[in-house]
């Protein structure tokens, strides 16, 4: 394994660091790859485990239908191609997406423990310094709902609740194209024979699809959502439990539009041109929505949610042809 020889950019000295402490270890390349694979899924194992622990209310189910034996095998099929992708190829990029899992959970748990509030500031550090650019599109896919979510009560009571979900939605927006000029922005830096153009069965696929789902089908549920939460707000002795079930309902809703933010800039910068040499770049940022689609259908295995089914789906059927056919 040739770790000493990797260079730092500036922005990933953690991983630098690490690489060359198991190179000083005198690990081969392949026992490198092995541990560094079973640290990344014993991160994700535990932080769900800590997830499931104190978060027990999210994952209440509803009956069995028979519709869930097709998705599972759906999923399993998703999950293993995406367990593939980023643990047997983009390693990297694995680790800082495990790091970066383990801080959003920590910080979600923050409030039991002191202990887990610094836990969350440390992964939050490994990730970044691991994979700048998949640190960073993590966050605009998971954290940026998350904290929009986190005000929620307190803006609502303030603003009203369809004013600040018109807000965090634009927001959304925001988040988006900043993530995709981003992108296309360093991708200029990563070197000519890296330029390629993209695809338009993957554009299509990544991003009109996905928004016909969401206007087409998923709005009416959402505005409903939205119309129960404010009704439950509104409740001077509301429920706390059936506010929390709601609560989970827009949780990912504000998950839904951190991606539909990235889609409508993707297609924005597709149309002008901006494009033509990011497509391997854009493929890259839009398939860690996958990490969005099984946290996602993980707390809605009672019925689909058609615009996360299909995203992981399509990026993982998209992956499959790129390797295996």
């Amino acid at each position: 394994m040739r770790a000493s020889n990797y260079e730092s950019t500036g922005s990933d000295l953690f991983f630098v660091y690490f690489v060359r402490f198991f190179y000083y270890l005198n690990f081969s390349y392949e026992s490198f790859r092995f541990l560094l694979v079973l640290i990344s899924l014993f991160l994700i194992v535990f932080s769900s485990l800590i997830f499931v622990k104190y978060k027990k209310w999210m994952f209440i189910q509803e009956k069995t239908k028979l519709s869930d034996f097709f998705i599972c095998i759906v999923l399993f099929f998703s999950t293993y191609m995406f367990l593939f992708e980023f643990f047997s190829i983009r390693l990297r990029g694995g680790l800082s997406l495990s790091f970066f899992y383990a801080f959003s959970v920590f910080f979600i748990v923050r409030k039991k423990s002191l202990l887990f509030y610094f836990f969350s500031i440390l992964f939050l550090y490994m990730s970044f310094g691991t994979h700048l650019s998949t640190a960073i599109t993590l966050f605009g896919f998971l954290t940026v709902p998350t904290i929009l979510f986190l005000n929620l009560k307190f803006f609502s009571r303030v603003i009203g609740v369809r004013l600040y979900f018109s807000l965090a939605f634009w927001l959304s927006v925001l988040s988006g194209f900043s993530i995709v000029f981003g992108m296309i922005y360093f991708s200029s830096f990563r070197g000519e024979h890296l330029n390629s153009k993209l695809n338009f069965v993957r554009f299509l696929f990544m991003s009109v699809v996905p928004l016909l789902i969401y206007f087409f089908v998923d709005m009416k549920k959402i505005n409903n959502s939205i119309q129960l939460y404010n009704c439950l707000l509104l409740e001077k002795n509301n429920n706390r439990k059936s506010l929390s079930g709601y609560s989970k309902e827009i949780w990912i809703y504000f998950v839904t539009n951190a991606y539909v933010g990235c889609a409508i800039a993707l297609i924005s910068f597709y149309s002008i041109g901006m494009l033509s040499t990011a497509g391997e770049a854009a493929i890259r940022v839009f398939t860690l929505s996958s990490v969005s689609s099984l946290l996602v259908l993980s707390l809605q295995k009672n019925k689909i949610n058609f615009f996360w089914f299909f995203v992981i789906f399509s990026n993982s059927m998209f992956f499959f042809n790129t390797v295996f056919l």
